[in-house]
């Protein structure tokens, strides 16, 4: 059960050496107006003099415009197959964005700057959700948050008005309908599923990257059915890749109409077929590409920026670690957020000119996520735990060994935080079957403001 519901968090005022109790629901409160925040400031470095930097205009954002033209003058595509083959959700957004506020360079990167904004708080949705056993949710979710509000990265995407930047929210969305579909009690596991699964289809529409979407929540099942025998996350999978079909059928009749289309460009920029060798020494790039050089095309970076500066970098790599250890633990979220990363990492490792960070743009909020666990770890370390209660102190809603399957699925019941759903099941394990809660330390709300500072 989660050991902060029925609990008041505290915080300590400066000087006053007073805990002051703050209660789940203030607490919950204080951190949508620290996420709104972040989401305003996301916003003003997106939109501000969008028509002017970057300057000049490019190659594939005249493309999107003159398809988005066509759309408003009554083309209805489901897939653009001029400029290599592009998917078309974005060109639909563009072509709504510019029908309303008219036609100019500005409106036309809007529709990149409005998609990175949402994926902020989207982000910290997903974080929220996943962040592992041991740490503060709160802070976890929101420094998460506020590392893919200042990405270069993300920044960059979002001021251009191509179609990558799209597919992160989605990304984030995905994440977390997955997580609540694995959380849901039996009568409400179709409905989630089948949301899931809409999430994964629309995906396909979006970025090259989302047709391989759905291997993320599939490895998932399939290492929790392998580990610890858990037959209804195969299930509940078939149901999101089943409504996934539905949503993605008319892209897909498109594609094996047009086979060429779907697989042209894909083959022009595999290295599959130069061997172990080609993709062992993209894996090091891509890897690379976090903290020493990353993408060196103008058009996409800033040539061999890495994705993270020093401190965020080191936080990134201790991150890892620590989720790591708790996927070896049996903590469900750190698993399915390490698969995450892995899966979205591919596209890159597999074709030319790696690392390329339109094609792995869908990793950047995992990373944004391990490096937020790597900060509020070190956090706690550093200051020997004066942070207080966990957000979460057992592991609830958690799969892991020596509980059935069917106790996994939780229900929102017995929970003063909103976003908090306890495993009824769970709330009589004993206390040795989780002996990760009576180490979890965690960040009292009114600190977190602090603590992403610190971090960032």
């Amino acid at each position: 059960m989660d050991s902060s519901a029925g609990q008041s968090t505290s915080f300590t005022p400066r000087g006053s050496g007073v805990r002051v109790p703050l209660r789940p629901h203030t607490a919950f409160v204080f951190e949508l107006l620290v996420l709104a925040l972040l989401t305003t400031v996301a916003a003003g470095l997106r939109l501000w003099r969008l028509g002017e930097i970057p300057a000049g205009f490019h190659v594939d954002e005249a493309f999107n415009l003159i398809d988005a033209r066509d759309v408003i003058a009554g083309w209805r595509p489901v897939f653009l197959p001029a400029n290599a083959g592009r998917e078309v959700l974005y060109t639909y957004w563009q072509a709504a964005l510019i029908g309303i506020f008219g036609d100019s360079i500005a409106v036309l990167r809007s529709a990149s700057a409005i998609a990175g904004t949402l994926a902020v708080p989207a982000t910290w949705l997903a974080a929220r959700s996943l962040a592992p056993i041991g740490t503060s949710t709160r802070t976890v979710a929101l420094l998460s948050a506020a590392l893919l509000t200042g990405s270069y990265w993300h920044l960059h995407f979002s001021r251009f008005g191509i179609r990558a930047v799209l597919f992160t929210p989605f990304v984030a969305a995905m994440a977390w309908a997955w997580w609540r579909t694995l959380r849901a009690p039996q009568e409400q596991a179709l409905r989630r599923a089948v949301l899931a699964g809409a999430v994964l289809g629309l995906a396909a529409y979006v970025h090259p990257a989302g047709r391989g979407l759905f291997a993320v929540p599939l490895a998932h099942a399939l290492v929790r059915r392998t580990f610890f025998g858990d037959r209804e996350a195969l299930r509940r999978v078939a149901i999101c890749l089943g409504a996934m079909l539905v949503v993605a059928s008319p892209l897909l009749w498109f594609w094996a109409v047009h086979p060429s289309v779907f697989l042209g460009h894909a083959g022009e920029v595999s290295i599959v077929g130069s061997g172990t060798g080609g993709i062992a020494a993209n894996l090091a790039k891509v890897l690379g590409s976090f903290n020493v050089d990353g993408d060196p095309a103008r058009w996409r970076n800033l040539p061999g920026r890495p994705v993270f500066d020093v401190a965020a970098g080191a936080a990134f790599i201790f991150g890892i670690f620590y989720t790591y250890r708790a996927a070896r633990r049996g903590d469900d979220g750190a698993t399915l957020t390490l698969i995450w990363l892995a899966m979205l990492l591919i596209p890159t490792i597999v074709t030319d000119a790696a690392p390329n960070f339109s094609r792995a743009i869908g990793a950047l909020p995992a990373a944004c996520l391990l490096a937020a666990i790597g900060l509020e770890r070190a956090c706690a370390r550093l200051e020997h735990g004066p942070f207080g209660r966990a957000d979460r102190g057992a592991p609830s809603g958690r799969f892991h060994r020596g509980k059935a399957p069917s106790d996994q699925f939780p229900s929102r019941e017995d929970s003063e935080d909103p976003m908090v759903e306890v495993d009824t099941a769970a709330s009589a394990t004993p206390r040795e079957e989780a002996p990760i809660a009576a180490r979890r330390i965690g960040l009292p709300s009114a600190n977190l403001a602090k603590a992403i500072a610190i971090g960032v």
